[in-house]
């Protein structure tokens, strides 16, 4: 890793347990430390990609494998629905560079929902190690 490298990271898969469904309206990274400038968020579909990207290097040479997430349908600008019960097919992933020596994890996933017309805010336990130390 070095200063100048973008990634792209995902949030965790999302599953509705309760048994009315659920409208995810927005999610954002709580914890971001020095050196690490967030370049903007997505939503993409394991229906649409080749499964589940955890996170990945962006690259100008992409190699036998690589996935260029900007090729597939973004959702990030309209809610995505959990039916009850369900794991969504929709997953978050923050687009990031480095700016500088990154010291400590980035953490803290913040999700806003809507359910039975009510709005819920909800912050899901998640670290990235980008840490260079």
């Amino acid at each position: 890793m070095k200063v100048g490298d973008v990634y792209r990271m995902a949030f965790p898969l999302t599953r509705n347990t309760s048994k009315q469904t659920v409208s995810v309206t927005g999610v954002k990274l709580l914890n971001i430390p020095a050196g690490v400038k967030i370049l903007g968020y997505g939503v993409y579909s394991v229906k649409d990609t080749p499964g589940y990207r955890l996170g990945y290097q962006e690259t100008t040479h992409p190699t036998a494998g690589d996935v260029d997430l900007d090729k597939y349908p973004n959702y990030a600008h309209h809610p995505y629905t959990i039916k009850p019960g369900a794991l969504s097919d929709k997953y978050a992933v923050v687009r990031l560079k480095v700016t500088a020596q990154v010291k400590a994890p980035i953490s803290g996933c913040d999700a806003d929902y809507t359910q039975a017309g009510q709005t819920y805010h909800q912050t899901l336990a998640c670290k990235f190690g980008l840490d260079m130390a």
